[in-house]
């Protein structure tokens, strides 16, 4: 039983650049090493564009347990492979019948 983890949550803002990024910076290397940064166990992402299987490249040690659309992308939700989870039903936890992950 897990006595306590850690949870990252970060908007990716679709990995779009910042006007400031210099240019070719690697924004979605920057986000991922910012989001694995800490070892989470729970990652929780906003405004990710693409499907599950690049989500899943981009985070190989981690499961994607939910994702769906929001108004800008995709919203992610991560779990660390190995880390027990257990799935609802996410009609149940929707805020305005929005699906929720």
């Amino acid at each position: 039983r897990l006595e306590s983890f850690s949870i990252v949550s970060f908007n990716v803002a679709g990995f779009e650049p910042s006007k400031l990024a210099p240019e070719g910076f690697d924004v979605v290397g920057a986000v991922v090493q910012e989001v694995l940064g800490p070892d989470p166990d729970i990652i929780c992402l906003q405004e990710v564009p693409g499907q599950k299987e690049q989500v899943t490249s981009m985070f190989p040690q981690y499961n994607v347990v939910g994702m769906s659309p929001a108004h800008a992308d995709n919203v992610v939700l991560l779990t660390r492979k190995g880390l027990a989870y257990e799935r609802v039903d996410d009609t149940e936890y929707s805020l305005m019948e929005v699906p929720a992950v």
